[in-house]
Order: structure tokens, then C-alpha cells, then sequence
């Protein structure tokens, strides 16, 4: 899987090296692990693209700048996220608990704004992306996870992301 760098002021792509995507998380220590019995039912839903520097380049509905990262959905019918987790900490999947009717519209995008102020709306985070790189990832309301990613050190104002959506 290809993840690119993309250097939204100046309308560049290059592509990254060393970048981990979706490869799954770090073994956890419970030798059972989480459930994968790679049911065709299990939902599909991707971390797509992430800025965790983002100094300039975009701000929510009142202006607030903050890191952010994108969901995609590829499926046909929309993805509710109620009850679903996003979390940069494996060990703790629950660090962001969606409640209420936040949706990624089939084919479509969402923006979550990892501003560590969830007050700020539904859409913002209770946690901030590290820009010395880190991992990040979403689960499912059993706390299993659907995507997890691992991204390098960041430079400011350039976002990662897959190289075709998904």
C-alpha cells in the first residue's frame, strides 16, 4: 500500500518511504488478540489522509486550526459511526467514543479535527495527532479495530495520505 506526501500549499506530490499503513497494530500482549476471523460482514472504513501539523492550511467552521484526519468510506451504503472509537493509543481504543448520528457517507469523506477539544462539535477529537509521527486508528463499537495507521515525523502544513482513496 502507498501512502504520499502532499504538500498542499505549493500543489506538490512526492511520494514517502518508510511509512506503515494499515498494516494493523503492534501484537497486543493478550495472546488472543483482537477478533479476526476475517468476516466478510466486518466493517470497512479507512483512515485515508492525516495532517498532524497543520499550522495554516485548514481551520473548522469557527477557524479553529488544528491537526485533522480524513475517514474513508468505500462502501455503498453510509457508515454511522455511533458507538465506534478512534484512538492513537492502542491500548486504549476507547480514547474517542463517537455518540449520536456522525456519518461517513458511502463513497464519501469525513474530516474529524484532532484538536483534543471534543466540546467543539462532534466532529472534533479529545486527543491530538503527534507531529513526531505516531499511529492512529479506528474501531469498532466491540473494540475491534477497522484501520489502524502509522505515520513518520511530520513536516508542518503537509498532509499524508493513501495514494488512491482507501
Amino acid at each position: 500500500m502507498l501512502w504520499i506526501q502532499v504538500m498542499l500549499l505549493v500543489g506538490c506530490v512526492s511520494p514517502s518511504s518508510g511509512v506503515l499503513v494499515g498494516d494493523g497494530p503492534p501484537a497486543p500482549s493478550d495472546p488472543s488478540g483482537p477478533d479476526d476471523d476475517d468476516d466478510d460482514d466486518d466493517p470497512v472504513l479507512y483512515v485515508n489522509e492525516l495532517m498532524a501539523d497543520n499550522e495554516t492550511v485548514l481551520g473548522d467552521a469557527q477557524g479553529l486550526v488544528a491537526d485533522w484526519l480524513e475517514l474513508y468510506n468505500p462502501g455503498t451504503e453510509d457508515f454511522s459511526l455511533d458507538g465506534c472509537s478512534v484512538s492513537d493509543d492502542w491500548t486504549e481504543p476507547d480514547q474517542h467514543v463517537f455518540a449520536g448520528d456522525l456519518v461517513v457517507p458511502a463513497y464519501g469523506h469525513l474530516l474529524l479535527w484532532a484538536s483534543d477539544s471534543p466540546e467543539s462539535g462532534q466532529d472534533h477529537l479529545a486527543f491530538r495527532l503527534s507531529a513526531d509521527g505516531e499511529s492512529v486508528g479506528i474501531f469498532d463499537p466491540d473494540g475491534r479495530v477497522i484501520d489502524w495507521v502509522s505515520y513518520p515525523s511530520q513536516v508542518p502544513d503537509q498532509a499524508r495520505g493513501r495514494a488512491w482513496d482507501g
